[in-house]
């Protein structure tokens, strides 16, 4: 592994590093020719030397001091990089519109921000009509990278939220899964509540911009749909006025908003119901 640092020094402050620390160090040359002294550090088994030297840009993460620094700077530096942390190529997951008895699919894309070997003990959802294919196993700095394959399987009409949880030893992900089955856009009103005050949840969601928010009123009322951030802050006040009992649907648009989760009220006479939906931008 290479760790390429942008420092002030001069080949007698290398040489007292070495001297004092037990470095060596090979002599490279910069883009214009001149020498360059890069440190090796034997405890990491990391070479140490300024951005301008030429080397495989593929083997370089870089980390920059703003004046000048001791080896000591460099040694926090790497211990804190040594830390493995996780990162994803995806914040949230949107099958869209899957029909039933179909399969839609979804691979992600894990990696290690930091130096340190990264362990990947665990990729898993609540359970149907979402799977994880996954196996476990390490990853480590710059390049490499391993795949979680997520799969939506609906039985039966509505949408479906789940989360995929991706657990390691340089941190936990939770990443938001939404699928929709049957083709449409909102589940199906079961015959069973027909007669009855539903809040069917929001298409898509995650969302960027604008989704619908679907209910079913069971007698005419006064509509509300207020919306809030997770600190509780209401962000958003909708008066729908008079509807009349049935199916219903509301288009939030989120333009002004941060991307986040937040929740959002429908009441509906004496009758309430709350929800969660995403705002990805």
């Amino acid at each position: 592994m290479v760790l390429s640092v942008g420092y002030m020094v001069d080949q007698r402050d290398a040489q007292i590093w070495a001297a004092t620390y037990g470095l060596t160090y090979p002599i490279l040359y910069d883009e214009t020719g001149q020498q360059v002294i890069p440190l090796f550090l034997p405890d990491w088994g990391i070479f140490i030397f300024p951005h301008s030297c030429v080397i495989d840009d593929e083997q370089i993460m870089q980390f920059t001091f703003s004046g000048p620094c001791n080896i000591s700077d460099i040694e926090t530096t790497v211990l804190g990089l040594m830390i493995p942390e996780i990162g994803a190529s995806e914040e949230a997951v949107d099958f869209g519109e899957v029909e039933i008895g179909q399969t839609g699919e979804a691979t992600l894309y894990i990696d290690n921000t930091r130096l340190g070997i990264l362990n990947v003990t665990s990729a898993a959802v609540n359970g149907l009509p979402y799977e994880v294919d996954f196996t476990p196993g390490e990853i480590y700095a710059l390049d490499d990278s391993m795949a979680v394959t997520v799969t939506f399987s609906p039985t039966e009409a509505g949408v479906f939220e789940d989360t995929l949880v991706i657990q390691s030893d340089g941190g936990d992900l939770h990443i938001p899964l939404t699928g929709v089955g049957a083709g449409g856009s909102v589940r199906e009103v079961p015959n069973s509540t027909l007669n009855e005050f539903v809040l069917l949840g929001n298409y898509p969601n995650p969302f960027n911009a604008s989704t619908t928010i679907v209910f079913q009123l069971s007698m005419n009322a006064e509509v509300r749909i207020e919306v809030f951030s997770l600190d509780g802050a209401l962000v958003s006040v909708n008066n729908l006025g008079s509807l009349d009992a049935g199916a219903h649907s509301f288009i939030f648009n989120g333009e002004g908003l941060s991307s986040g989760v937040y929740l959002y009220r429908l009441e509906a006479g004496e009758c309430s119901a709350s929800a969660r939906m995403i705002l990805v931008k």
